[in-house]
């Protein structure tokens, strides 16, 4: 009887054990696994960082195009403006051409003629500037601006 209850002492002990022990690869197979969802965790916070950045940098490219589109539109409507004063004054000197004779009516109408052809592509290249893309255009406003002082220089000699 002291065997048997030896053997079942021994017994129990040995599946108490075994209980208590994995079986063989489930730990190794919960650490992948863990592994695994602590990966696809990392990808899915990139990703959302990634798209969280992508968003605002969106955001403050729009604002960029639109604060463009206003000085841009700005800059022309003051330029428009411009354009009608210049073109009173222009009107000013061909009332003046008509009450001319001879050759100061020559010499004037022909300096209205270069003005009316400096006028022209002024307004052209106006025009064009209000296609200009930003990274072009500081140059073309620069450009246009050296045609309008020039322009206005004209107007205002001649008028004299």
């Amino acid at each position: 009887m002291s065997r048997l209850i030896i053997s079942m002492t021994a017994m129990t002990a040995l599946l108490t054990s075994l209980a208590g022990c994995d079986q063989p690869g489930q730990t190794e197979a919960q650490k992948e696994t863990k592994a695994t969802e602590q990966a696809v965790n990392a990808r899915n916070q990139a990703e959302q960082q990634a798209q969280n950045a992508q968003a605002e940098a969106d955001e403050k490219i729009a604002a960029a195009r639109a604060e463009f589109a206003r000085v841009r539109e700005d800059y022309l409507h003051t330029k428009r403006l411009d354009l009608v004063t210049l073109d009173t004054k222009i009107m000013n000197l061909e009332s003046r051409a008509r009450t001319l004779t001879g050759k100061a009516k020559l010499e004037l109408d022909g300096e209205i003629s270069n003005i009316l052809t400096q006028r022209d592509a002024f307004v052209r290249h106006m025009t064009a500037l209000d296609t200009e893309v930003a990274a072009t255009w500081d140059m073309g406003k620069a450009n246009l601006e050296k045609e309008w002082d020039a322009l206005r220089n004209d107007v205002d000699h001649t008028d004299h």
